[in-house]
């Protein structure tokens, strides 16, 4: 499955606080009621970013992260939803109300679920850059053949999640949602769901997680090259508006 994400920043001059609302309530309803917005998306989540520091995971000037699962209609000329004209004429033009074009990040990923549990808590992205010795498929083989299992062998880390998923970048898809290519170059997704903030830093902190995983990060992965975001997590069922 490909989703499209959007580490979405706020039009300057509003308040993190204010931009949530607008998306949540004016932009969500207005996306969602158009029936042909679910020719091209199977799901559509808001994920809003909590305004709250956890250790390893500093408070974010992003407003949050869209999630839009991705299928292609055959009866369609367009790939995506933003190649239409509705979208360049109604959507579009709202986007500009309440976020930054030129500093949201947009890029499409592939998934692999690592430990299905529920999605119930406090959402967890981390957008990471690989290590640049290794190319973007060592990086993805690692990370997902290696790495993981080093996750859930540290039981103690692995007792403060519930659920924890991969998702892979497509490479050539990262862009500005202006167009405009960015700085950043992410290689995965990290997602992770645990029951509050305070459990990001007592995982990280744990004896197992600094004996077994921490070793292996710099094996695939660029220090300090991530963007974290602590989030509740906001869908809209899939083909009609839930305003």
């Amino acid at each position: 499955m490909t989703d499209r994400f959007v580490i979405a920043r706020g039009k300057s001059g509003d308040t993190i606080a204010e931009t949530q609302r607008y998306w949540r309530e004016q932009h969500g309803p207005l996306v969602t009621g158009i029936p042909e917005f679910w020719d091209f998306a199977s799901s559509y989540i808001q994920n809003h970013a909590l305004q709250v520091e956890a250790p390893g995971v500093p408070v974010t000037d992003y407003a949050g992260v869209l999630q839009i699962g991705l299928k292609e209609p055959a009866d369609r000329p367009e790939k995506r939803f933003s190649e239409t004209a509705i979208y360049r004429d109604r959507v579009r033009p709202d986007e500009a109300v309440f976020s930054d074009p030129a500093g949201s990040i947009v890029l499409e990923a592939t998934s692999h679920v690592v430990v299905d549990g529920p999605r119930e808590g406090i959402k967890f992205f981390s957008f990471l850059k690989r290590n640049p010795a290794i190319t973007h498929e060592d990086f993805v083989h690692h990370w997902r053949h290696v790495h993981a299992d080093l996750v859930l062998s540290a039981k103690d880390a692995a007792s403060y999640f519930h659920r924890y998923v991969q998702h892979y970048v497509t490479p050539g898809t990262e862009r500005r949602a202006n167009g405009e290519p960015t700085r950043y170059g992410f290689d995965g997704i990290l997602e992770i769901w645990v029951r509050e903030p305070e459990d990001m830093g007592r995982l990280y902190q744990s004896a197992g997680y600094q004996r077994n995983v921490v070793p292996d990060e710099g094996n695939f992965l660029l220090k300090g090259g991530s963007v974290r975001l602590l989030m509740t997590e906001i869908p809209w069922p899939a083909g009609r508006n839930t305003s």
